[in-house]
């Protein structure tokens, strides 16, 4: 084979190879610039949230893996909206998926159980 010939044959290999783009192993949507534009304007909770519950719909319908916390962020996002039903059952689904994480999502299982609590023990007190 002349050296023209491999030249040929590598540089399609490598341009083949670069068109393939890169693979990840989880699915990330939108979820960077959506927590950038939260961390700018906190009041705008309503929008982060339905970014990550998007990012989460996407990853299940492209049969990806959610990444590591992306449960455990929207799980504590609805428990700060009151949504505590909704929070405990995306805490177990990262609990499932990251078993790493159980002692961390059974506190926070544990702060849900709490939330209700505190917030008609402050109801009941009178005011000052």
């Amino acid at each position: 084979m002349t050296t023209i010939a491999k030249l040929t044959i590598l540089s399609l290999a490598l341009l083949l190879g670069a068109c393939a783009g890169p693979v990840t192993k989880y699915h990330w949507g939108t979820y960077e610039p959506a927590l950038y534009q939260y961390y700018k304007t906190p009041s705008e909770v309503e929008n982060f949230a339905a970014e990550l519950a998007r990012t989460i719909k996407q990853a299940e319908e492209k049969s990806q893996k959610v990444p590591p916390g992306i449960f455990a962020e929207y799980g504590h996002v609805l428990q700060q909206q009151g949504k505590y039903a909704e929070a405990v059952s995306y805490y177990e689904k990262e609990k499932r998926a990251w078993p790493e994480s159980t002692v961390l999502m059974n506190a926070m299982l544990k702060s849900v159980d709490a939330a209700p609590k505190k917030k008609s023990a402050r109801a009941g007190k009178p005011q000052s």
